[in-house]
């Protein structure tokens, strides 16, 4: 009898731990992503925030990548106007901003952006027909294949319309050959820019973020973000601090 019971709770036990699993998992940060904790991508995030914020404004926001990046390149910018206003000796060495402007120009590496994925050529979905007899039995074969129904096409077809937000793990090439490594840079800092907008997105909507996600966020709002983000900022907008200030007042005061 004792044996019987203790099979029973064993069962029990197993059948609590699959229903564990089956349970959504929290949501987690997904590499790649810029990392708050590097002076590269820090001062990156100041240029490419007011860079965004710049471009725009006065615009209709539609997309929503734009809408997430107005509203946290501003909630930055903010900070930054303050920085400059509390530190009115700022300035930087010219040989270091010429360096910044080498180094961590907007073009070169990551931006905030989901790329669109290429819709499929109209060569590629219909045959192409001829007069020739093989060719137009080809074609007629190929047509035929086409008219069996494909659950997912239309819905697939409808989700390109807008940016997934699902993130996308990096894939990296062991040992990349050196013709790959242009190639293989570029792919990945693609990533860096989508994955970060993902979230920049879930932010905006107010969706539930998990702990991690929400720390991590946290850090491009942090001192050290403002103080790089500055000096980027600084170094991009030709070095004169009036004139940023200026600008930075006109961005913020908008209520768009």
């Amino acid at each position: 009898m004792k044996y019987v019971a203790f099979v029973a709770l064993l069962a029990l036990v197993s059948a609590i731990d699959e229903k564990k699993e089956e349970q959504p998992q929290q949501r987690g940060l997904v590499w790649p992503l810029p990392d708050p904790q590097s002076e590269g991508d820090l001062m990156l995030h100041g240029s490419i925030s007011f860079d965004r914020v710049q471009a725009l404004h006065k615009q209709k926001l539609e997309d929503d990548v734009d809408k997430a990046t107005w509203s946290h390149g501003r909630q930055f910018l903010r900070r930054v106007q303050r920085y400059f206003e509390e530190t009115s000796d700022f300035r930087v060495n010219p040989v270091l901003c010429r360096d910044s402007r080498q180094l961590n120009g907007t073009n070169n590496r990551w931006e905030i952006e989901i790329p669109h994925q290429p819709e499929e050529k109209d060569a590629e979905k219909k045959p192409v027909q001829n007069d020739q007899p093989q060719q137009k039995e080809k074609s007629e074969k190929i047509e035929k294949a086409d008219d069996v129904p494909h659950s997912n096409k239309t819905s697939n077809e409808t989700e390109t319309e807008k940016p997934s937000l699902k993130p996308e793990p990096v894939k990296t090439q062991v040992n990349p050959t050196p013709e790959s490594y242009e190639a293989q840079r570029n792919k990945f800092y693609d990533q860096v820019g989508a994955n970060f907008a993902r979230l920049l997105i879930r932010e905006h909507r107010k969706e539930q973020l998990s702990q991690e996600e929400t720390q991590y966020l946290a850090h491009w709002n942090s001192d050290e973000a403002v103080h790089y983000g500055s000096l980027a900022i600084y170094c991009n907008e030709g070095e004169n601090i009036k004139e940023i200030k200026k600008q930075l007042k006109t961005y913020l005061e908008d209520n768009q």
